[in-house]
């Protein structure tokens, strides 16, 4: 039995180490700061959305949609959903009580762990087909739906019956026989466990009844071999009952983990509504295409990281860049180009992870790959060169793409003068959108945009950081041909006064 709460047939692995291409994206995009205000200090829930985001690039539309329709009820029964988490947080927590160390190779010591780990389930299973009777009915998406119909015929009362029943003959309290054939050579084999389950009987009866003659013996309580014997008789018997209940067990328990797993996802989500509707900003969901005409529109974007931390209403933008590619920004510096570049990385990522994005209205096609390449800051430990370290990097990313991938450059190629850096931009970006891979490009070398910009006007997008003609940055990015100044003397000017 598997939740299927973030996909129809098969369950995220989260046990997998975060891959270090998508180290480099969190940082890129500054995604720490969206993983801690939606996990708000749960590492489970810190951990889940790390792995969402990092195995977004495998969703379908499809996948997606599922997604989507499950969050919109998680929404609307936040309550259910917290409770489904709490409930699959306390019956792992119960097994963490149970002390389980050295003598755990014994089949009877097995058995024991077993049988309390099914006692601490039975509670939570309970609560689980509680809210399945009860709650049930609140939820329309696939996911919720099938969740429930699973508890409800699978931990039925039927089953939470005949569990407690089972854990109260495995505990064997009762008379228990041990049934098992003697070989030619005096050899016990084919051992079988029985419960007897005694049948009340009446005084007069027991006095009157005969019983059936019977071999039997008594261990003395000083016989450490024969002790030791009876033991290993014992424990044999047992061992088939020892290994079923224990993997009843942690099939349960298996279970109940997974579910916390897959709920956190959609805890992480309320919370984080809940967190942007609190400051007045926006959140909806977004429209997945898998057309095979390009797509980017989007109003009212907003990069929710930097809004996150600087704790103000920030400047969105809205544009509709269709199929046009590369898109090309270039313009004042500080003008917002870097920002903008991460609103559109980050809002791609929440929408292939079945989120809704921080718009207005947000729609674009579905990579299988979702890249990285920003510049970094000198490294005085670098054995090469600047550019030889940012043509590695970029080497690594262009191995892992295909023709429907994203990469979002921002000001790559710069450690270099502007006519080299400009060559090597030109064959970059044609080769990658020759090969079909959507390119985003942040970047201040004026030669490489105008050259663009007079032999391929048509199908590439030409996006401008607005200045006004008093120096005013808008932090919105607007169609226009790019600018042979980024304006650097309006910074000197503002840190150091006009002359």
């Amino acid at each position: 039995m598997k939740p299927f709460l973030l996909n129809t047939k098969d369950c995220i692995d989260f046990s997998g180490k975060i891959s270090d291409s998508f180290k480099q994206t969190t940082e890129d995009l500054n995604l720490n700061i969206l993983f801690q205000a939606i996990s708000q200090d749960d590492k489970e829930i810190y951990n889940t959305i790390q792995h969402v985001f990092e195995l977004c690039q495998r969703n379908s539309k499809e996948t997606i949609l599922y997604r989507q329709n499950a969050l919109k009820d998680a929404f609307k029964n936040s309550e259910v959903i917290f409770k489904l988490y709490k409930i699959a947080e306390e019956a792992i927590e119960g097994e963490k009580k149970i002390i389980f160390g050295y003598f755990n190779k014994y089949p009877s010591s097995i058995l024991w762990r077993s049988i309390e780990l099914l006692e601490n389930l039975e509670k939570p299973i309970k609560d689980l087909l509680d809210i399945a009777k009860t709650k049930s009915h609140n939820f329309k998406s696939e996911a919720f739906i099938n969740l429930f119909l699973s508890i409800a015929t699978t931990m039925d009362d039927e089953f939470v019956y005949n569990l407690r029943r089972h854990i109260e003959d495995l505990r064997l309290r009762r008379s228990t026989l041990l049934i098992c054939r003697f070989t030619d050579d005096i050899t016990c084999q084919n051992y079988n466990l029985t419960i007897k389950h005694s049948k009340k009987i009446s005084f007069i009866k027991k006095i009157l009844t005969r019983s059936d003659s019977h071999y039997s013996f008594k261990i003395h309580e000083r016989d450490e071999s024969g002790a030791r014997a009876i033991s290993e008789i014992t424990g044999k018997g047992i061992n088939y009952v020892a290994n079923s209940t224990a993997r009843a067990a942690e099939s349960l328990l298996s279970f109940f983990k997974t579910l916390k797993k897959e709920i956190a996802f959609y805890v992480g989500c309320i919370n984080l509504k809940n967190l942007i509707t609190s400051k007045k900003a926006s959140l909806s969901f977004p429209f997945p295409s898998n057309s095979i005409k390009r797509r980017l529109y989007f109003r009212k974007l907003y990069d929710i990281c930097l809004f996150l931390k600087i704790d103000k209403q920030i400047i969105s933008n809205s544009l509709n860049i269709g199929g046009k590619n590369p898109v090309l920004l270039t313009g004042a510096n500080q003008g917002g180009k870097s920002t903008f570049l991460r609103s559109i990385g980050i809002a791609q990522m929440m929408m292939q992870a079945g989120m809704p994005v921080p718009a207005e209205c947000f729609s674009s096609e579905v990579y299988d790959g979702i890249f990285t390449h920003f510049k970094r800051e000198e490294d005085m430990a670098m054995k090469s060169g600047k550019l030889d370290e940012e043509l590695r990097r970029l080497s690594a990313i262009v191995d892992g793409m295909s023709s429907r991938s994203l990469i979002l450059l921002n000001e790559s190629f710069a450690s270099t003068n502007e006519s080299e850096a400009s060559e090597i931009a030109d064959q970059v970006i044609r080769s990658m959108t020759d090969r079909g891979v959507r390119v985003l490009f942040v970047t201040h070398l004026y030669e490489f945009a105008h050259r663009r910009y007079t032999q391929d006007p048509t199908n590439t997008c030409f996006l401008r950081a607005e200045r006004k003609e008093d120096g005013l940055r808008t932090f919105r990015m607007i169609e226009q041909a790019p600018l042979s100044t980024s304006y650097g003397n309006d910074i000197y000017n503002e840190v150091f006064g006009k002359k």
